[in-house]
C-alpha cells in the first residue's frame, strides 16, 4: 500500500499533490472552487480536471450535503464516472429546491494501478488528523467588490456553473472617481420584466433605442440569454470606461449576441451597445462599460421567418383606437429594416420604417387616415440579410 508523504496547495489553480516513497507518482486535482449559485438556475456545475500519473485508471464523483445538513451525505453521478488523465470534465449536482439556501461539496477521486493498487484522492484535503473538508456554495444572485480610483478593481460573478464561465466587470487604474463597493447582479427573466418596461426584439447588430412602446408579448424567451445590473453601493462614479465580460452560460451554441443598456437611473429605454468581443470557448460576450446599470444579452441568431410575423392576423379598429389592441406588431425588426402593407389590388397604403406597430392608418408610420376594413398583404424588408418576408392580415372595421 502506497504512504501518502506530501499534500502540496498552490495559489491560482488550487491543487493537492500526493506522493509515494516507493515510485513516487503525483496526483493532481484541479479545480477553482464555488462558492455562489445562481437562483435561477440553483445548479453547481465544476470544472475538474486530474493527472493520475502512472497510475492505469481513475474514477471521480461529488460528495455533497444540502443546508449544512451532513448526516446526509449525497453523491452526484449515480455511478462514479471514468475520468480520463489531464482531460477536463463537469459533474452536474442535481438542481437545489427553491427552500434550499446551500450546499457544501468536495470531490472524491479514487485511482488504480496494474497491481490492483487503489487510492483515494480528496479535494479539499483532509485535515491532518483526517477530519473532512468541504467548500461551502450558496445561492445568491450579486458578487459585490471594492473598487478603487488608483487601483481599480475587478467583480466577478460565478453562477455556480463553470461551463458557462463566470460574469466580470473589470475597472483599470482611474476609470473610477473615489472608491467603493460595486455589485454585479444576476437578473431573472421574469423578475425583470416585471419590474421594468419590457423590451423587444433582438436587434442583429444595429445600435438603435428601443422604444417606450415595444410590447412585453415579443419577447421570445429562448432568445433571451441574461440580464444583468452594475451598481455602485458608494460615491463612486466612472472616470474612464472599464470593460465587461458578460457570461451567456451554456444553454446557447449562439456566435452572434446583442448587447442592450440602460442606466440605472433609467430601467425603461435601452440601447444597443457595441460588442467587443464574443468568445465561444469562455462563452462570454465582452464589451466597454457604458456606465453603472442594466445590462442584458439577447441571441440574434436562426431567427425563422415566423419570429418577424405579427402574432396576431386579425385585429378590430374599435379596439384599437380605444387602447384594447395595440396593432399589428412585427417582431425583431430594426432600423434599417422596412414593413409595407398593401391592399388586394397591390397599391401600397403604407409603410413602417420604426415602431412596427401597423395600427391600421394610412401612410407613413401611421400617419395618415384609417384603412379600409378587409385582407391585406405585409411585405417585410430585411435590411441585413436582404430577405423579403410576405403574409397576410385582416383589419376590421
Amino acid at each position: 500500500m502506497f504512504l501518502a508523504t506530501s499534500v502540496c496547495v498552490f495559489a491560482d489553480d488550487v491543487s493537492l499533490t500526493l506522493s509515494s516513497f516507493v515510485t513516487f507518482p503525483k496526483m493532481t486535482v484541479t479545480h477553482s472552487d464555488i462558492t455562489t449559485i445562481s437562483p435561477e438556475t440553483r445548479i453547481l456545475k465544476p470544472k475538474i480536471s486530474v493527472d493520475f500519473a502512472n497510475y492505469t485508471s481513475a474514477t471521480a464523483r461529488i460528495q455533497y450535503y444540502i443546508d449544512g445538513d451532513s448526516s446526509k451525505i449525497l453523491y452526484a453521478p449515480d455511478e462514479e464516472l471514468t475520468i480520463y488523465n489531464n482531460k477536463e470534465f463537469f459533474i452536474t449536482l442535481p438542481k437545489l429546491e427553491e427552500s434550499n439556501s446551500y450546499l457544501d461539496y468536495r470531490i472524491r477521486v479514487i485511482v488504480k494501478n496494474d497491481e490492483g493498487t487503489v487510492d483515494e484522492l480528496y479535494y479539499p484535503e483532509k485535515t491532518k488528523s483526517g477530519e473532512d473538508v468541504y467548500i461551502t456554495a450558496v445561492v445568491t444572485s450579486s458578487s459585490t467588490a471594492t473598487v478603487t480610483e488608483d487601483e481599480g478593481g475587478t467583480v466577478v460573478y460565478d453562477d455556480g456553473d463553470q461551463e458557462s464561465g463566470s460574469t466580470s466587470v473589470t475597472f483599470e487604474p482611474g476609470s473610477v472617481e473615489g472608491s467603493g463597493e460595486i455589485t454585479i447582479e444576476e437578473i431573472s427573466f421574469e423578475d425583470f420584466f416585471s419590474s421594468f418596461f419590457p423590451v423587444s426584439a433582438y436587434a442583429r447588430s444595429a445600435a438603435v433605442k428601443v422604444a417606450k412602446s415595444i410590447a412585453k408579448a415579443d419577447i421570445d424567451k429562448n432568445k433571451f440569454v441574461k440580464g444583468y445590473k452594475v451598481s455602485s453601493t458608494g460615491d463612486v462614479s466612472i472616470n474612464t470606461y472599464g470593460y465587461a465580460e458578460f457570461s451567456y452560460g451554456s444553454e446557447t451554441t449562439s456566435t452572434k449576441f446583442d448587447l442592450l443598456f440602460s442606466p440605472i437611473s433609467d430601467g425603461n429605454t435601452f440601447e444597443y451597445i457595441s460588442i467587443t468581443k464574443v468568445d465561444t470557448s469562455k462563452k462570454v460576450v465582452c464589451c466597454s462599460l457604458k456606465d453603472f446599470g442594466y445590462y442584458l444579452i439577447m441571441s440574434s441568431s436562426n431567427l425563422s421567418d415566423n419570429d418577424y410575423r405579427p402574432a396576431k392576423r386579425v385585429r378590430v379598429k374599435a379596439r384599437i383606437a380605444s387602447g384594447k389592441y395595440e396593432g399589428f406588431r412585427f417582431g425583431n425588426l430594426v432600423e434599417g429594416d422596412v414593413v409595407k402593407i398593401y391592399n388586394l389590388n397591390g397599391r401600397k397604403i403604407a409603410e413602417l420604417t420604426n415602431g412596427f406597430v401597423w395600427t391600421g392608418r394610412k401612410g407613413t408610420d401611421n400617419s395618415g387616415d384609417w384603412a379600409e376594413s378587409g385582407t391585406y398583404v405585409y411585405q417585410i424588408k430585411i435590411k441585413e440579410s436582404g430577405k423579403i418576408i410576405s403574409g397576410t392580415i385582416a383589419f376590421v372595421w
